[in-house]
């Protein structure tokens, strides 16, 4: 279903690119978010917890099996207080039973229903070959009274271990989402680059042809015309170093998004967020998969430390059940008459002497949850810092870009006017070789600062587990 849905959202976006031959941020990363490898694993691992979820919450739902058990006993050993004797039965006999159980959560114990019977045939005895067993109904219900009872951390754990799993599957998408979007503004920074050197290299070279007419004309002197070649020279060699990072980057995407021959949108620039940290580790405290992996850890020590100290002391469990019985020459006279039996029962289990074995384990044990507990500890405060770093540097770049575009426009306006009052001889070459090394600077730093600013924002959206543009 996963590859079926890659191939859907491939030939969408094939189809639309063949009209306008663009591929969005967004739309890449919905490519990796289903096709890449890390998707696959990441898909693999949540359908994984998934299922043993479901695994697990089927066992508080009714069981319905059938039992048969055939036996057959040639002899037997009865110790006596002098010897051993030796019995000949020579007996076959299969029982069969229908068993219903039920697991009661609430209770901690379990609910079962049965309906049995036995066939007994005796080789050896002329006087009696043949005896049947009824049981048509049984009810009983067992629990553990004293001691460790499993069924009051179960549920919590495996709720612990979904919610961990689900946590983990959209941190895992929101990553892919970084790295998507990592590669895409790379490519686009470095293709933008690339078309900035390329114009430049193309100016350079018109001034290069004004230069040497006016130089024919002896209206500029021969260190001009040298300075205005190696201008262009510069252009050049930028140009194809660009082309190669170009080159390099786009191949980068196209081998992670499994597509190619597409040309890069530039994302707009993001509206100004003001966020709120309290919301946000709220956010991060209900969906990062730190935090609910924490959380699993904290319940699994509870569940062994709880279960050493139970295991100190006296233990106990009840066994209570009700039914009828009778046993006959052939099956019809052995589910007739009827009689009411009651086998209930009280287990205990006292430790006379165990050698301090249970509380050396319960000491353990209690260890073992404080260094989990100051495991936790540090995880919550790591993944603290990491969120408020996280924070931090969203709020400076989408500052940065507001003021880096700024200064693009009017390093660009700078440049344009540079390069007209050059042609018109009012300037002289240093002027616009110094206005183009600005707006070369300008615009690298605002495609850095966007890849920076679009960098944390998918950062901290998987930090957080959801879109953080969506908590205004």
């Amino acid at each position: 279903m996963r590859k079926l849905l890659a191939i859907i959202i491939a030939l969408s976006c094939c189809l639309s690119l063949g009209a306008q031959q663009r591929l969005t941020l967004n739309q890449a990363i919905e490519m990796a978010q289903t096709g890449s490898y890390e998707a696959e694993i990441s898909d693999a691992y949540y359908q994984a917890g998934m299922w043993q979820f479901s695994s697990f919450m089927s066992t508080f739902k009714p069981h319905l099996e059938f039992n048969v058990n055939p036996n057959y006993v040639k002899e037997a050993f009865e110790p006596t207080n002098q010897f051993v004797k030796t019995r000949d039965y020579n007996m076959f006999s299969t029982a069969a039973e229908l068993r219903l159980n039920q697991k009661i959560s609430a209770l901690g114990g379990d609910f079962y229903a049965s309906s049995s019977g036995i066939w007994t045939e005796h080789f050896k005895n002329a006087d009696l070959t043949r005896l049947f067993g009824a049981s048509p109904i049984r009810i009983g219900y067992q629990q553990q009274l004293l001691g460790f009872n499993p069924y009051k951390w179960d549920k919590k754990i495996e709720d612990a271990k979904m919610k961990h799993v689900e946590s983990r599957h959209d941190f895992e998408q929101w990553n892919i989402a970084r790295k998507t979007a990592q590669l895409y503004l790379e490519a686009l920074r470095a293709t933008s680059m690339y078309d900035m050197y390329k114009n430049n290299s193309e100016t350079s070279e018109y001034l290069y042809r004004i230069g040497v007419e006016k130089f024919n004309l002896t209206s500029i002197r021969n260190d001009e015309l040298s300075s205005l070649e190696l201008q262009w020279n510069n252009a050049l060699n930028s140009c194809s170093l660009a082309e190669v990072q170009m080159k390099n980057a786009l191949a980068e995407l196209y081998s992670y998004v499994g597509m190619e021959g597409f040309s890069l949108t530039m994302p707009a620039n993001p509206d100004y967020l003001l966020l709120d940290r309290e919301v946000i580790m709220s956010l991060v405290e209900e969906n990062n998969p730190v935090y609910n992996q924490n959380t699993l850890m904290l319940l699994e020590a509870r569940r062994k430390e709880d279960r050493a100290k139970k295991e100190v002391g006296v233990q106990a469990s009840v066994d209570l059940n009700l039914g009828l019985q009778n046993y006959g020459a052939n099956l019809g006279s052995a589910y007739g008459n009827q009689g009411l039996l009651s086998v209930s029962g009280i287990n205990l289990r006292i430790p006379i002497i165990d050698q301090k074995t249970a509380k050396d384990k319960y000491k353990a044990a209690q260890f073992e949850a404080k260094s989990t507990d100051a495991e936790a500890k540090e995880n919550l405060r790591l993944l603290t810092v990491e969120v408020d770093n996280a924070v931090r540097d969203f709020e400076n770049y989408q500052t940065l870009v507001r003021s880096t575009s700024t200064t693009m426009e009017l390093a660009d306006e700078a440049y344009r006017q540079s390069n007209d009052n050059y042609a018109n001889g009012i300037a002289d070459i240093n002027t616009f070789a110094i206005a183009q090394t600005r707006k070369e600077s300008a615009y690298a730093n605002y495609l850095n600062a966007l890849c920076c600013y679009w960098d944390a924002y998918y950062r901290l959206s998987m930090l957080c587990g959801t879109d953080i543009l969506s908590i205004r």
